[in-house]
């Protein structure tokens, strides 16, 4: 090969590199948003959740929804209806503005064990969809899981809830 084509060839693969250099970035420095179902307390009344919103990313977020299917909702319930925590969620204009990376915003999100709450183990598929700071839109899917999140397999040694509070 004459030295002009090996500089040619040099070139451009220094330009594809760079590309990759830059797509590499742009993927790991952004936020990453996701979403889960926490308890709070339990005992003989039942166990109360929370809907957990955190951003893992290395980028602040903004413009976070939450966006589900009414009848994917409805069918996580007993009784088959939304309830207002739910409702507030997934079917209002309330989004969350700004979440800092290494942040979380929660949100009450009713609660298991009675005859008029979640259905336990039913799972809700959602979208979350939010912007970072510079308007690049990102979306993730996720179902989330109605269940007590103290064992992943509704399990643990750990503290367990007292019927007292």
């Amino acid at each position: 090969m004459t030295p002009i084509y090996i500089s040619i060839f040099s070139s451009a693969i220094a330009i594809v590199s760079l590309f990759f250099a830059v797509y590499s970035w742009r993927q790991v420095n952004r936020p990453l948003v996701t979403a889960r179902i926490t308890a709070v307390s339990g005992g003989e009344g039942g166990i109360v959740l929370n809907l957990l919103v955190e951003n893992t990313g290395n980028r602040p977020a903004r413009d976070i929804r939450l966006i589900a299917e009414e009848a994917h909702v409805k069918a996580a319930s007993i009784q088959q209806a939304i309830p207002v925590d739910a409702q507030r969620c997934f079917f209002s204009n309330i989004y969350i503005p700004v979440l800092a990376n290494g942040r979380s915003a929660s949100n009450a999100f009713w609660h298991l064990g009675q005859s008029d709450s979640w259905s336990a183990g039913a799972e809700i598929p959602v979208t979350i969809k939010y912007f970072d700071l510079t308007g690049r839109s990102f979306s993730n899917k996720l179902r989330l899981l109605l269940a007590d999140d103290a064992g992943f397999a509704q399990t643990s040694w750990g503290k367990g809830y007292s019927s007292n509070g």
